[in-house]
């Protein structure tokens, strides 16, 4: 039986791009499966687009379902943070 962490760390690197969506799942995926809470980290948010915020709602509503917990610690510039703002976005996944 694999003991299961309590909490685990998905760095998303500075871009949450189409790009980089498949490496950012794989490694949530694999952490989904082992721990109850997940931190999805990034030092500074440098680009992403609607497919980087797609794929966390994904992640916020794949931890629902699985009785678990996500929350996001992503630093986004004074403008990125405006434009999660005006687009209602912050309201839906809690980004800033």
């Amino acid at each position: 039986m694999v003991k299961k962490k309590k909490n685990s760390t998905v760095n998303v690197g500075n871009a949450l791009t189409i790009e980089h969506v498949s490496r950012i799942r794989g490694e949530y995926d694999t952490t989904i499966r082992k721990s109850e809470n997940i931190d999805i980290v990034s030092e500074k948010i440098e680009s992403f687009d609607l497919t980087g915020i797609q794929l966390l709602y994904y992640f916020k509503k794949q931890a629902e379902k699985e009785k678990k917990t996500v929350q996001f610690k992503l630093k986004f510039d004074k403008d990125q943070k405006n434009l999660i703002e005006k687009n209602g976005l912050h309201l839906v996944l809690d980004l800033i």
